[in-house]
């Protein structure tokens, strides 16, 4: 697993200065649903491209179980 770091994929003016998630996942791919599920929403103004490429990846450790979804968020 691994953790994921990014802008908030949400549009002005739905969010005014953006924001940061922090996804637990597979893959960037599986980061990517995770983040379109959650923030589907938010319709016209969502845009997965902000995310995209913001993000940054780091490895979680092997020996620890760690479910997947969002872990913590700032929004505005």
């Amino acid at each position: 697993m691994n953790l994921y770091i990014c802008g908030m994929p949400v549009k002005f003016p739905r969010s005014e200065y953006g924001g940061m998630v922090a996804v637990i996942a597979e893959s960037p791919k599986q980061c990517g649903k995770i983040l379109t599920e959650r923030f589907k929403e938010h319709e016209v103004y969502f845009d997965l491209r902000i995310s995209v490429r913001s993000v940054k990846e780091f490895k979680l450790d092997p020996a620890v179980t760690y479910e997947p979804g969002i872990v913590a968020s700032f929004e505005t």
